[in-house]
């Protein structure tokens, strides 16, 4: 029998190769790492997350658990697979009556983290899937593609999509393979997030054998503040959605915004500035007005900056509507917005100005024309729901799920 021995620097050379290739990778793509089981217990939804984080779910992450919890309770098993997380921020008190698949596998509600080294899960024929993201898709057409490479059929996955995600990224690989992820028209049943951005995508050509949308509601510990939008007096706050490490927010536009406003609006400096969202600088305006910083704040902080603002700027270079600037409005905030493509936010409320025209000075004419409103007393007269969703969110939920069942209920 021949036996090699790798030199050292043979060893050196793989390595410095290795790093060399890393640079032209797509790092977004997950790993892909599954067992099959020919065994089929009772059906079990695989909801796929990239992070579970109850502490940071706002907007889209906080809609997307309570469309899984609308879904998982047609199946009596249940399996989270988080992408982008670690293991080691699970919060157990955030998920009372789940374990870790590692550490009681034959749970019914069990949650495997992909990041953890040698996490393998394990794939039954009553195994169904639901994506959150287009990584999260892209993870569950490779599970398909394997399982059914082996002769193993999984149905069709549900892709709840929230966005049109190639826009994330500018022309390129990313943009190519998350686009992807909508070229399964008879395999996926897609899920909506707003009439308006499936009307995008029919009109961009995209298309589905079976397709659901909703509409979103109010997130519900901001639904119980809003009641006191009405009597609650607004004050000199212009309340910014600053977002920097995310481009589909035009960060740097809204700082262009801003600096013409401060130096074209007499009363400026009388205004308080701040940004929600990330954490950045504090961005100088003109004298005596500063951009402050205040990153992330909780619901309930965000709340008592809804009340308490009564001018708004949110940008979102997106077919989605947004959720600031709808949250905002519903509070009695004059924002101001941008159209794309077919949404147009004006159309819900008469406190949102969306324009077409988004060069920083109509954009900054526009906040001027808020504030100048806000200190003569014109009144909210606005405060109708711009959250179109009710009570029952996802009233085709049973049907979904049945859908996905097929012939292993």
């Amino acid at each position: 029998m021949l036996s090699y021995r790798v030199s050292d620097a043979a060893r050196r050379a793989v390595r410095r190769w290795m790093r060399r290739l890393r640079g032209y990778r797509l790092g977004e793509l997950p790993e892909v790492n599954i067992g099959r089981s020919s065994q089929a217990g009772p059906p079990r939804l695989n909801v796929i997350m990239l992070s579970i984080r109850k502490d940071r779910a706002f907007g889209g992450t906080d809609t997307a658990f309570r469309f899984f919890d609308a879904v998982q309770e047609h199946f009596p098993r249940r399996r989270i697979l988080v992408l982008a997380e670690d293991e080691a921020d699970f919060n157990r008190a955030s998920w009372p009556g789940w374990s870790l698949e590692s550490e009681d596998p034959l749970s019914d509600r069990t949650i495997v983290y992909l990041t953890k080294p040698g996490a393998r899960p394990l794939f039954e024929p009553t195994d169904r899937l639901l994506a959150t993201h287009w990584r999260t898709a892209y993870y569950a057409q490779e599970v398909l593609r394997r399982l059914r490479q082996d002769g193993q059929w999984i149905g069709p996955f549900a892709y709840l999509i929230q966005d049109f995600e190639p826009g994330f990224y500018p022309w390129s690989g990313q943009f190519l393979v998350s686009s992807a992820t909508y070229s399964w028209s008879s395999d996926t049943i897609a899920v909506f997030n707003t009439e308006l951005l499936q009307q995008y995508f029919l009109q961009a050509g995209y298309r589905f054998d079976c397709d659901f949308v909703f509409e979103p509601r109010l997130n519900p510990t901001l639904a119980l503040q809003r009641g006191e939008a009405a009597a609650h007096k607004k004050r000199k706050l212009l309340l910014v959605y600053g977002r920097p490490a995310s481009p589909r927010n035009a960060f740097n536009l809204v700082v262009e915004t801003l600096l013409v406003w401060a130096n074209r609006y007499p009363g400026a400096a009388e205004w308080d500035v701040i940004s929600l969202g990330d954490t950045h600088k504090d961005v100088p305006l003109a004298k005596d007005v500063t951009l402050i910083a205040r990153g992330k704040a909780s619901l309930d902080d965000y709340a008592r900056y809804l009340l308490d603002a009564s001018v708004g700027l949110s940008l979102m270079v997106s077919p989605h509507p947004s959720y600031p600037p709808m949250e905002m409005a519903e509070f009695g905030v004059r924002v101001v917005t941008n159209d794309f493509a077919n949404k147009h936010l004006s159309d819900r409320s008469a406190n949102i100005l969306s324009l077409a025209d988004t060069a920083p000075s109509a954009l900054a004419d526009a906040l001027i024309q808020c504030c100048e409103a806000h200190e003569r007393g014109d009144p909210i007269t606005d405060l109708r729901p711009v959250f179109l969703g009710g009570a029952n969110e996802f009233p085709f939920a049973a049907d979904l799920a049945a859908r996905l069942l097929g012939d292993a209920a």
